[in-house]
């Protein structure tokens, strides 16, 4: 996985918030053990992610429980 570096996106504002920032939180401790280089964002909201400018990762991985987590709209 050189030269690539993956988004993590979390925290949202459903009633799972907290499970989706504990996935997080195990995803990035793997990444760190892995040496993949990441960039963490905690979003309140579903408008916060519609202005994430993710131009420079090469993935995302969506840490987001319950509400637009779950259902297909991210």
């Amino acid at each position: 996985m050189d030269n690539e570096c993956i988004a993590i996106i979390t925290g949202g504002d459903s009633s799972e918030r907290e499970v989706g920032l504990k996935t997080a939180a195990s995803v990035v401790a793997s990444y760190q053990r892995l040496g993949i280089d990441h960039q963490v964002f905690d979003v309140a909201d579903f408008r916060e992610v519609l202005r994430l400018n993710l131009s420079g990762f090469s993935r995302v991985f969506i840490a987001l429980h319950g509400g637009f987590g779950e259902n297909g709209i991210l």
